[in-house]
């Protein structure tokens, strides 16, 4: 079998007939295990794997003030509104619903993770999410994760670290790899295209650490974040969204990285200004992944350049189902309408 590609098999008169077809699909929590045999061989940045986007900001605490004066939104309100600059920035700035343990159970592979360092103690090494809590928390609620489904591959990318010295990057670092994930973690090869599930399966590896280049320090248990790429559309609305995923999709992905396709509308200053009694959820969430969901049925794995594909509340849609169904589904072309927001068959 090729790398990237789905084997095909002929049919009666020669026929070509695609064996995802008679597969049964597997969602959830096991999804991974649930892959027909050939898949456990195709590299994992070729399969289609739901992803998460600031995957751990349902723990943000509203009275928190870690990371207070970073936030954009919260600076532009403080001086005008005060306390309730916060409720605002909390509206606007949480963009998942689930938990991390729920989330992996829906069937997220992909965990986007930002963190933070705390401010005005030198001995404090201890790393935060964004206006949240420690992060040790969570990567422990990970690893239980792992042991009860020791079959599936997570996908960890600290995508944003902010404030923090090279102490707080060894602090954080040793606790993943001595601690947290001992024994779990694959170790960095360079070669992506060799990452397969039966690989990782072969030697009791179930997660993927990528990390910002400038401060891994050439950790071998974690990869620099090199060997992945993203699309982030820097959109307004679902059409511009799905014009520039698509763009890029027509012109490929670069093929010998992880990469993620990101779903996901960004809010200005001034559709937050004529919109603060609403919320990320309601006014730009829900629209950008119903849309998500609709590009993606217009896709398929055969040429490696779905992978890692990222929203925000990710029990909008289906999404997390749709994704999936990319690995097993060989879809005839179809063209998304924005007045019905549906894909048609062309």
């Amino acid at each position: 079998m090729s790398k990237g590609r789905i084997r095909r098999r002929k049919g009666g008169g020669g026929k070509q007939v695609e064996d995802a077809h008679r597969d049964r699909v597997v969602l959830g929590a096991d999804w991974m295990t649930g892959l027909p045999e050939r898949y456990r061989d195709v590299p994992l940045c070729c399969l289609a794997i739901p992803g998460s986007h600031n995957s751990c900001s349902v723990y943000r605490d509203e009275e928190s003030n870690v990371d207070q004066r970073s936030d954009p939104i919260y600076r532009q309100y403080v001086d005008h509104m005060g306390e309730l600059a916060n409720k605002i920035s909390h509206r606007w700035t949480v963009t998942q619903s689930l938990s991390i343990t729920e989330q992996l159970d829906a069937g997220v592979r992909y965990l986007d993770i930002r963190v933070t360092a705390r401010q005005g103690d030198r001995e404090d090494l201890n790393v935060y999410f964004r206006n949240g809590p420690n992060i040790i928390i969570i990567l422990k609620e990970i690893r239980r994760w792992m042991d009860l489904h020791p079959k599936e591959v997570i996908l960890l990318d600290f995508r944003v670290v902010h404030k923090m010295s090279q102490a707080h990057h060894r602090y954080l670092l040793a606790n993943m790899t001595d601690d947290v994930f001992r024994g779990r973690l694959l170790e960095c090869t360079g070669v992506v295209q060799a990452v397969t599930l039966r690989n990782m399966s072969a030697i009791d590896a179930q997660i993927i650490v990528f990390y910002p280049k400038e401060c891994e320090q050439q950790h071998t248990c974690v990869w620099p974040n090199e060997y992945i790429g993203y699309l982030h559309p820097q959109a307004q609305s679902t059409r511009d969204m799905i014009d520039r995923l698509n763009t890029r999709y027509q012109h490929g992905r670069p093929p010998h990285v992880f990469f993620s396709w990101d779903g996901v509308l960004t809010t200005t200053n001034e559709y937050l200004a004529n919109n603060l009694h609403s919320t990320l959820r309601d006014s730009l969430s829900r629209p950008a992944t119903r849309a998500l969901c609709n590009w993606v049925r217009n896709k398929d794995i055969r040429h490696g350049d779905m992978n890692i594909v990222v929203a925000d509340f990710v029990e909008t849609s289906s999404f997390v189902d749709e994704v999936i169904r990319v690995n097993y589904e060989l879809r005839e072309l179809r063209k998304y309408d924005f007045e019905s927001c549906v894909c048609n068959i062309l």
